[in-house]
């Protein structure tokens, strides 16, 4: 179910992580976390709220998994149980258009669903801003 313009892809062997996605995932591995990784790329300053400011969002059914806005962009690890999940990623703005998507994800014990989200952030004038949200999900 998407409203707007949304791109997602999977992760690549070959893809960068950032660093603070790095961290965070080496620090769930030596703990032996299983669950899921979100980061969002929001590269609005704090003092800069906008009603074009997004809010991303991972929900299980109609339980608040975690988010992220410009008030805490460091990437949020959930544990979830081993298993089968149905999950739904959403980028929400009070103005300018959301974005919503499920994706059914498998978890065996000790594995991490990495969920990265660069928004549409249309008022950031130093990097242009694409122009579609744009997600990379992929077990880790």
């Amino acid at each position: 179910m998407a409203h707007g313009r949304l791109r997602t892809a999977e992760l690549t062997s070959d893809r960068k992580l950032p660093w603070t996605v790095r961290l965070r995932l080496r620090w769930v591995r030596q703990h032996g976390g299983t669950g899921l990784l979100m980061h969002a790329s929001i590269r609005e300053p704090v003092r800069s709220l906008s009603l074009k400011s997004p809010v991303v969002t991972a929900w299980e059914g109609r339980k608040d998994l975690c988010s992220v806005s410009c008030e805490g962009h460091l990437p949020r690890f959930v544990a979830l149980d081993p298993g089968t999940h149905r999950l739904t990623f959403q980028v929400a703005r009070l103005r300018g258009g959301s974005t919503s998507f499920e994706r059914i994800v498998e978890l065996l014990p000790g594995q991490v669903f990495l969920a990265l989200c660069d928004p549409v952030q249309a008022d950031v004038f130093y990097r242009r801003s694409l122009a579609e949200d744009s997600w990379t999900l992929g077990t880790v």
